[in-house]
């Protein structure tokens, strides 16, 4: 699993937990099915960018059934490779698909003017390894908009302001493309999706600290020091880590 690029994925999971990180990224060692809520948003993500690169090549996107045909087609293609966690069954998945397409075209197909989506970004990050990532939607009027299928609405937009300029993978993208406003455009994965966009200004400083926090995450990383989270931690569970049975620092410290 040892990868010649670094990627946002890997310094989040870093951060959670270095052994987390050895584990999965070092060793190779196998993880547990990924969950039904990284579908649904994977399903999403698919059919906005096929009905975002309509509207670039002739100005013209998916109807709101178009677009739930497309994100319930990439479910039904996908289903068997995830687990079933937040429905009881495929015929729930499906349907739960189903209404977040419809909720997503409904608050934002029309809402962006969009110039790119997919787009790679990549720069050198040291003399051994780049930094790479993808970009969900550039648009025309220069924001790094991020698409999100959550279990619940994050916090007020006030606070989301705050919680946008710190977001590792947005504030690094936006200094990757040189841009300086980021979006969440957020559906919540329940049974009655509501959807909000949140947006803030990123600054010269938010792309400075973070670009110094990547820069210790990998000169830890290449120094091979990979510190196990507090055990304490929710995330340092069974449910949560898919290494945690077989960890020093997990089940194995019993």
């Amino acid at each position: 699993m040892k990868r010649n690029y670094y990627s946002v994925s890997q310094i989040t999971k870093y951060q959670q937990c270095g052994m987390k990180y050895y584990y999965h990224y070092v060793e190779g060692r196998p993880v547990r099915p990924i969950s039904d809520y990284a579908l649904h948003g994977s399903s999403i993500d698919d059919a906005a960018n096929s009905h975002f690169d309509g509207v670039i090549e002739n100005d013209k996107g998916h109807t709101i059934s178009q677009f739930v045909d497309k994100a319930v087609d990439f479910h039904d293609t996908n289903v068997d490779k995830y687990e079933l966690v937040a429905t009881k069954d495929k015929s729930e998945s499906r349907d739960r698909v189903s209404i977040l397409g419809k909720t997503y075209h409904i608050s934002y197909a029309k809402k962006f003017d969009p110039m790119i989506t997919q787009y790679k970004v990549h720069e050198q990050h040291n003399k051994d390894k780049d930094f790479i990532g993808y970009v969900d939607l550039l648009t025309v009027d220069a924001k790094v908009v991020d698409n999100k299928v959550k279990k619940s609405m994050p916090m007020t937009q006030e606070t989301m302001q705050s919680v946008l300029s710190r977001d590792l993978q947005l504030v690094k993208y936006a200094d990757m493309t040189d841009m300086d406003t980021v979006g969440m455009a957020v559906v919540t994965n329940t049974k009655n999706p509501k959807a909000e966009y949140f947006e803030a200004t990123i600054t010269k400083q938010d792309k400075i600290i973070t670009n110094k926090l990547i820069k210790r995450v990998t000169d830890a990383i290449e120094a091979n020091v990979f510190t196990p989270t507090d055990s304490q931690n929710w995330w340092c569970s069974a449910k949560w880590c898919d290494f945690w049975d077989t960890c020093d620092f997990g089940k194995r410290r019993k």
